[in-house]
C-alpha cells in the first residue's frame, strides 16, 4: 500500500482473496484498491449530480419527477390551451354545422371498488348502485380531451360538478381566448359547448329541445343534429375505456389522489395516441 490512510476494507479483501486464489496477494490487493476507489468516486459523483437519500439499503435519486409531471400536464391541460381557436371553430363548423362550437361537455362515472365503508353513501348514486367517482371532460370532434376535472363524489349530478369545475374560470375572469364568429348576422366573441338537458341555460352551453313541436321541422332538425354532435365526448369516453382496462373496470386504490393520477395519465396517453395518429384538428 502506498499510504496508511488508504486502507482496503477487510471484507472486500477477504472476498477477492477467496474468489481469486490463483492471483498473488499483491495483485489481489491492487485490484481491491481499484474497486474501492471506483466505489468512492461513484458515490461522490452521485452526491454532486443529484440529491439522494438513503432508503434502507437502496439509493434514491431525485430525477425531478414532479417538475416533469407539471410540464406534461401543462402540455395537455394548460390553463391557456395552445391551439388555433379559429381552426377549431372552422372544422367544427364543417363537420357538424355548428358555428362557434368549441367541443362537447359531459360527465362520466368511474366505479370505486375499494371505497371506504364510511364514504359509500356519499359516493353512491341510485342508478349505479355502487360507489363511483365523477370525471368531467370536454372533447372535440377528433376525440382530443382538453379539459379534465376529476374527483367529485358519485352522488353528485352534472350541475354540481360544473359548479366546482374550472372550465369557465377564464370567462368569469375575462381572460378567455377570443372566438369570433357570426350567426344570423350577429357577431359573437365567445365560443360554446354542446351539452345535454341537465346543464343550466347559459350562453356558453347549447342544449337540445326537450319536446320540439311536431309541425316545426327546423326545431326537430336542430334537435337531431345537436344530439348527434354532442356525442363526441361520449365517443371519447368509450375510446378511453376501450384503450385502458385500468379505467374500464372499477378503481382499486383507496386513495382518491392516486385514482386521479391514474385517470390523468390514461387521458394524457389517449391524447398522445390521437396526436401520433395525426387525427388532431388543431395545431399545438
Amino acid at each position: 500500500m502506498s499510504s496508511d490512510d488508504e486502507q482496503v476494507p477487510q471484507n472486500i479483501l477477504m472476498m477477492l482473496t477467496r474468489n481469486f486464489q490463483h492471483l498473488i496477494s499483491d495483485d489481489v490487493e491492487e485490484l481491491a484498491m481499484q474497486l474501492f476507489e471506483l466505489d468512492v468516486q461513484d458515490e461522490a459523483d452521485s452526491q454532486e449530480g443529484s440529491s439522494f437519500r438513503q432508503k434502507g439499503k437502496q439509493k434514491y435519486i431525485n430525477r425531478g419527477r414532479k417538475d416533469g409531471d407539471a410540464r406534461l400536464w401543462n402540455d395537455y391541460f394548460a390553463p391557456e390551451p395552445v391551439f388555433h381557436i379559429q381552426r377549431l371553430l372552422q372544422l367544427h363548423s364543417e363537420k357538424h354545422g355548428f358555428v362557434g362550437m368549441l367541443g362537447s361537455i359531459d360527465c362520466m362515472h368511474w366505479g370505486w371498488r375499494n371505497c371506504p365503508t364510511a364514504w359509500k353513501g356519499q359516493y353512491t348514486q341510485g342508478d349505479h348502485g355502487h360507489p363511483t367517482i365523477m370525471l368531467e371532460a370536454v372533447a372535440s370532434h377528433d376525440l382530443w380531451i382538453w379539459h379534465v376535472f376529476f374527483g367529485m363524489a358519485g352522488s353528485n349530478n352534472d350541475i354540481n360538478v360544473l359548479n366546482q369545475s374550472l372550465v369557465f374560470n377564464q370567462i368569469l375572469e375575462g381572460n378567455a381566448p377570443q372566438c369570433n364568429f357570426i350567426v344570423n348576422g350577429n357577431e359573437y366573441t365567445q365560443g360554446y359547448y354542446l351539452a345535454d338537458g341537465i346543464y343550466p341555460e347559459w350562453s356558453t352551453l347549447v342544449k337540445s329541445f326537450v319536446y320540439p313541436p311536431n309541425n316545426n321541422l327546423k326545431t326537430q332538425y336542430f334537435k337531431r343534429r345537436q344530439e348527434s354532435c354532442r356525442k363526441d365526448v361520449e365517443r371519447a369516453f368509450g375510446v378511453l375505456q376501450a384503450r385502458w382496462a385500468m379505467i374500464r373496470g372499477p378503481g382499486r386504490s383507496t386513495s382518491i389522489p392516486v385514482l386521479g393520477d391514474i385517470m390523468h395519465a390514461c387521458i394524457i396517453l389517449h391524447n398522445m395516441i390521437v396526436e401520433d395518429e395525426g387525427h388532431t384538428i388543431t395545431i399545438r
